[in-house]
């Protein structure tokens, strides 16, 4: 018997998060994803970046020359492409109009999940290889 395998995509070790020099805990920065993925996405086909404790400002927007559309509902931005990614092309997003968790982001934050529903290879939500820390000054009574 033959057996079919699903295909399972990657982005290995390539996804960073990285803010803006003056992003400050609870106010809105500019957030920049990174990565490089294993496999094809073709148009029409989205990366999601889970972020929890961020908060979507009106003046939301993307800068991105992959991206044909970002949307974000409940702690996840939805980013759709506009034209085919090939396996080791550099992809940068821009993403504006996001204020920053109230207490703050930690280095490597293991919450924050990057995930594709690419038919070449699926990734299911794992953590990044790096985020940026921001810290926070809380109130401790």
């Amino acid at each position: 018997a033959i057996r079919v395998t699903p295909p399972v995509g990657s982005f290995g070790s390539t996804t960073s998060l990285r803010f803006a020099s003056d992003a400050r805990a609870g106010n809105v920065t500019t957030l920049s994803l990174a990565f490089s993925p294993y496999m094809t996405i073709v148009p029409n086909e989205f990366v999601v970046l889970k972020l929890p404790g961020f908060v979507r400002k009106a003046d939301f927007s993307f800068r991105g020359a992959t991206i044909s559309r970002a949307s974000m509902s409940s702690d996840s931005v939805v980013l759709t492409f506009g034209r085919q990614i090939n396996p080791g092309d550099a992809v940068l997003v821009q993403l504006l109009g996001l204020a920053l968790p109230d207490i703050g982001v930690q280095v490597n934050q293991t919450s924050i999940k990057i995930s594709t529903n690419a038919t070449a290879g699926p990734v299911p939500p794992v953590a990044l290889n790096y985020v940026q820390g921001v810290g926070s000054f809380t109130n401790t009574g």
